[in-house]
Formats: C-alpha cells, sequence, structure tokens
C-alpha cells in the first residue's frame, strides 16, 4: 500500500494534533489506494456502459449519454475489507461536518464469507469526456484500451476516495483510475437460460430423426368410425 496505508496506522493510534495534520493531507492530496488481490466480477472497462431499463442491463453507450460509466464490481476476502474500510472511514471522517450522519460499511457480505463492492468513473463530467481507466499486466505494462477484461480475473484497483453526503445518502465513493490485471480469467459465454429436458445437441447424431408421438385424430373401432378428438394433455 505505499506510505499511505503507514499513514493510516498511525492515525488510528495518533494525537489530536497528529489527526488534524493528516485529515488536511487528506482533502489536499486526496490520496489514492491500491486496492491488492481481489476478483473481478462484471468489468466494462473497454468502452463506456450504462443501465438500460428495457434489456435490464448495462449495455454499451456513448460517453456523453445518462449514465455512462466505467467500473467493475469485486469481491474481496475479509481481511481486505477490513483494510479497505478503514481507509474508507479515514476518508470519510477527513472530510465531516457535524451534519453528516456516521459513516457505515457498504460492502455487501456474500454466503462465501467474502464481500463485494463496486468502483466505477464516469464517462463525462460536465459534458467533458473523462480518460478511460488505464489497464495493466503484471509486469505493469499498460494494455491496449480496447482490452476486454474477464469476469473471475484476479486484479489489484488503483482508486480514489470520494466522501459526500446528500439527500441519497452519505459514504465514500470509489473513483477507479487504473487496473493492474495479474490473473486473467478464460471468457465464458453464459447462457441466459437455466438445463431443461428436451432436445440436446449431438454432432455424431445430429441428423437423427427421432420419433415423436402424434397428436393426429384417429378412428376408434369401438365408437363406429367417428373421429375422436385427441384428448388434452
Amino acid at each position: 500500500m505505499g506510505w499511505l496505508k503507514w499513514v493510516f496506522i498511525l492515525y488510528e493510534a495518533a494525537s489530536p494534533n497528529f489527526c488534524t495534520m493528516t485529515r488536511s493531507l487528506i482533502k489536499v492530496a486526496n490520496p489514492q489506494y491500491i486496492i491488492e488481490g481481489v476478483e473481478a466480477l462484471w468489468p466494462r472497462l473497454n468502452r463506456p456502459y450504462h443501465y438500460d431499463i428495457t434489456e435490464r442491463r448495462s449495455v454499451p453507450c456513448d460517453a456523453l449519454d445518462d449514465g455512462a460509466e466505467y467500473g467493475l464490481n469485486f469481491k474481496m476476502d475479509k481481511a481486505t475489507a477490513k483494510e479497505l474500510l478503514s481507509w474508507m472511514t479515514g476518508v470519510y471522517e477527513a472530510a465531516r461536518t457535524p451534519k453528516w450522519p456516521d459513516f457505515e460499511s457498504p460492502f455487501t457480505k456474500n454466503d462465501d464469507g467474502t464481500y463485494s463492492y463496486k468502483t466505477n468513473l464516469k464517462a463525462a463530467y460536465n459534458g467533458e469526456k473523462t480518460t478511460a481507466p488505464k489497464q495493466y499486466d503484471a509486469k505493469a505494462k499498460e494494455l491496449p484500451a480496447n482490452f476486454e477484461l474477464t469476469t473471475g480475473s484476479t486484479v489489484n484497483l488503483s482508486v480514489v476516495g470520494i466522501p459526500y453526503s446528500a439527500k441519497i445518502g452519505n459514504g465514500v465513493s470509489l473513483r477507479l483510475r487504473a487496473v493492474q490485471v495479474t490473473e486473467l480469467a478464460e471468457k465464458v459465454n453464459r447462457s441466459p437460460f437455466e438445463a431443461t429436458d428436451g432436445f440436446e445437441f449431438d454432432s455424431d447424431n445430429v441428423f437423427t430423426p427421432q420419433a415423436a408421438k402424434s397428436n393426429t385424430p384417429t378412428l376408434d373401432d369401438d365408437n363406429d368410425g367417428e373421429l375422436e378428438a385427441p384428448k388434452k394433455r
């Protein structure tokens, strides 16, 4: 984490004067934080995306469209979540005014004991396009702008904490600056459907005809030769 990690280790046990100095430093420098070894979930970094109400998912869009942003969700272990929460609390307290409510953990706890959160960057501010977060490989070599990070990859995230308190709530927004990919997961094309009974593709017998039940009306010898309608199933 570099010098910033040690600043906050000292911050927790420091004197009031040192706390004041640290808070002033945060306000001026707006320091970055590195979140290490987390799992990327649904990354949207190769171009701007926004949420489409009709499709109920994030879709590619222009940088100037409403809600356009770059970002990703991520999953982390308890130790990483604890360190991140401590840093976010310090950032919030440094900017806090008497009217601001207490800061509470914004993370979602998963069934496996891990925690999830998100980081993003608006694609434009006041009509001016932003620069997409940079992506790097494990050797710190910059990746192409159109590189598509995959869900399940292990990454380090460089973020800036933006404290806020408004009618919509309060907290610390993690503004994404850069991503380092330490382990790239294989891209998986996920089906929107669940498995069910029925046709199953077999490349060896894909054209083999299969017998099917007929619903065609038949003559019934015990009914004077009259047509019998197919029974409802």
